[in-house]
């Protein structure tokens, strides 16, 4: 069980009214997921929800001693973000087929099994980097019935390249591509790991670019129509900055949709790059959106024919300018048709919101820039619930792969933090509460609101699952059973107070500390004979002790301040 303890209290007032998503503060360990668990470096990019809510996320890893590629996979819950230690290794598992595997995309059948594609290798010779396809067990161990191996690789068009996402069905397993000479390729095997012949042209569906591809940044889709999407970089040589994106799109039986772009080909014309991470969704109205860098976060939209839209951002593409490396740029549209786009803007993780129109929202962030922990997330996966999970890398040298939590509701979704309403205790958050006094459980005491019977120090744990339970910091609680009138000689005039606390002295001079409930000081000074005035007007409402010392003790009187 993960459980967290809260050291000081957080301020949260500023997030209950947050229109835009901010931290998950109980995912994971205050928003972040921070693992590593292989040698050299690991950078997540994908992911796929199973039925019972669990996330599996993955990406691939890189070994410099061996100059060699592995696939890596972790499944979390989705409630606070607890590794499934029925997975893997204690939810996490690395995949290595012949010497270097780079994983692009997964899917799962219908029987829970996990489907993997991108390119498998026996050495690390260009000429042997083909595309190739994997499938795991549900608990991520090698199904060797598939294939005999648990993998196929092939070339595509006679070259080297990658399968880029998968898409399965219970008797079928269909794989976008596209190779290092510009042919995208959509390829459909069955469920044991051969070409099922009956797709396309004896299983496989090429079109090809006019030039080379950047095989390796590439993003695949299938659309609401049941047709496929791919996407890549390509290079131009007719205009000195090359890369730009081009799109292929497949009908579900496998042949080109020749109502697309030129044949089923678009090229945008528009100047971009993607890193490992090209951004490639389908909007409720069938428009598309591509994500990628070009000296900034770039966004670009096109019509469902694959033509650009002229309508978005600005001639049809949105540009975030920043002199760092902008590096993994895939998107999450949210309900309301605004954009979080991910990646590296000035070298520091974060994510970028963009209305429905192209504009940054500059309200989010900073300027329309939400720091993500300070890790490079390349992608995002939003929930039924609205929050979103986003996944990338450390580019530090003591993390291998970064998780973060995004949510739309960061109060109902923080952290507990126990605050005093009246003569009562509320805790914040959403889940299974139980309150403690003085670490004693209050038997019984299970609600949000405490009414607390004497002083000491109060803690309250929130459970959200069996794997997540939280602790708040301690809230030391005075003022339980104090007089309003605790010593003849000094008396309180019209309390309860605004603006100026009175005290009538009939007594001798005595020194006196107003102190909040939590114990903090707020005020101290000496309180002469006859009327004394103390300033509470920047107090905020709420119960407050006024403790003075006489030759006789200590006294105390309650202060109610509206």
């Amino acid at each position: 069980m993960r459980t967290h303890t809260l050291l000081a209290l957080m301020a949260t007032g500023s997030l209950a009214c947050a229109q835009y998503p901010a931290a998950w503060t109980t995912f994971g360990n205050n928003g972040l997921i921070l693992g590593d668990m292989a040698t050299g470096s690991a950078e997540m990019h994908s992911s796929v929800m199973q039925p019972d809510g669990k996330l599996i996320i993955a990406g691939e890893g890189y070994d410099s001693g061996l100059n060699s590629y592995y696939g890596t996979l972790v499944r979390i819950d989705t409630v606070c973000g607890a590794l499934d230690s029925a997975f893997g290794d204690n939810g996490e598992t690395t995949v290595t087929f012949e010497q270097r595997t780079r994983l692009r995309g997964l899917a799962l059948q219908p029987d829970g099994r996990i489907i993997g594609c991108g390119m498998i290798a026996p050495d690390n010779f260009a000429s042997t980097q083909w595309p190739g396809v994997f499938r795991l067990h549900a608990d991520g161990s090698v199904d060797t019935s598939f294939n005999h191996t648990g993998y196929v690789r092939m070339q595509l068009s006679g070259n080297p390249g990658d399968f880029i996402t998968p898409f399965a069905t219970d008797s079928t397993i269909t794989c976008l591509g596209v190779s290092s000479n510009g042919a995208f390729a959509a390829v459909r095997f069955l469920t044991n790991g051969t070409i099922d012949t009956s797709f396309a042209d004896n299983g496989y569906s090429y079109q090809y670019l006019p030039s080379w591809a950047l095989h390796y940044e590439n993003a695949g889709i299938q659309l609401a129509s049941g047709a496929y999407l791919a996407a890549v970089i390509w290079c131009d040589p007719n205009v000195s900055d090359c890369y730009s994106f081009a799109l292929a799109k497949y009908l579900n039986n496998g042949q080109p949709d020749t109502t697309f772009g030129n044949n089923g080909i678009a090229i945008t014309g528009i100047a971009g790059r993607a890193g490992n991470a090209l951004g490639l969704t389908e909007l409720p109205d069938g428009r598309i959106l591509i994500g990628g860098n070009a000296n900034g976060a770039l966004v670009v939209r096109l019509l469902a024919d694959g033509s650009v839209d002229p309508d978005y951002g600005t001639n049809g593409s949105s540009i975030v300018p920043d002199q760092g490396q902008n590096k993994g740029s895939r998107l999450v549209v949210l309900a309301d048709g605004s954009t979080l786009q991910f990646g590296r803007p000035d070298v520091i993780g974060a994510c970028i919101l963009r209305d429905a129109d192209g504009q940054v929202v500059n309200a989010f962030g900073t300027n329309g820039v939400l720091p993500l922990g300070g890790y490079a997330m390349t992608a995002g996966h939003l929930l039924p619930s609205g929050r979103i999970i986003a996944m990338g890398w450390d580019f530090g040298a003591n993390t291998d792969y970064a998780l973060a939590g995004l949510t739309p509701d960061p109060v109902a979704d923080g952290l507990p933090v126990i605050t005093v309403n009246g003569a009562d205790l509320l805790s914040s958050g959403t889940g299974a509460f139980q309150w403690y006094l003085d670490g004693g459980e209050l038997v019984g005491e299970t609600g949000s609101v405490l009414t607390p019977l004497q002083n000491g120090s109060y803690t309250v744990s929130l459970t959200r699952s069996e794997d997540c339970v939280f602790t708040s910091a301690p809230y030391q609680l005075l003022n339980v059973g104090v007089q309003e009138v605790a010593e003849h000689s000094i008396t309180l005039i019209g309390n309860p107070v605004e603006e100026l606390l009175q005290v009538r002295n009939s007594g001798a001079p005595a020194t006196f500390t107003l102190i909040g409930t939590d114990g903090r000081r707020f005020a101290q000074g000496l309180i002469a004979p006859g009327i004394n005035t103390i300033a509470v007007g920047a107090l905020a409402p709420g119960a407050y002790l006024l403790a003075w010392e006489t030759s006789s003790g200590m006294w105390y009187a309650r202060v109610l301040k509206r």
